[in-house]
């Protein structure tokens, strides 16, 4: 009940923020910024070294990037265990955290996008 009450949150906040979102990529990280009520909401930048690793699978309601972060990144542990233990499959460790797709490109190709920059910059 738990997981399905976190994924209708998630699934809520996706519908509201449809088409507000930009995925900014840089040298240092990237950030998912939001815009909303005439107002610019933006999250400080995730590096590039907080991250394990990008790559999309599927949820109930749909396709998403899944975010493996890095064991030294120490922000939100509690959370992304809880989240771990909730998404992890039988033969596999589940994930921390998810890109929902909110984007006019496709999950695949911004997944690529996400794990070439984190190769050339991480």
């Amino acid at each position: 009940m738990a997981f399905g009450g976190l994924c209708l949150v998630v699934a809520i906040i996706q519908l509201v923020a449809a088409g507000r979102t930009v995925l900014k990529l840089g040298p240092n990280g990237f950030a998912m910024i939001q815009w909303g009520l005439g107002r610019h909401r933006s999250k400080e930048f995730l590096s590039w070294n907080d991250v394990e690793s990008f790559w999309v699978t599927r949820l109930f309601w749909g396709k998403v990037i899944a975010v493996r972060y890095s064991p030294s990144f120490r922000e939100f542990r509690g959370a992304r265990a809880l989240m771990r233990s909730l998404t992890r499959a039988p033969g596999a460790s589940g994930f921390d955290g998810i890109i929902p797709d909110q984007y006019s490109e496709r999950l695949e190709s911004i997944c690529a996008a996400l794990s070439e920059w984190k190769s050339r910059y991480g």
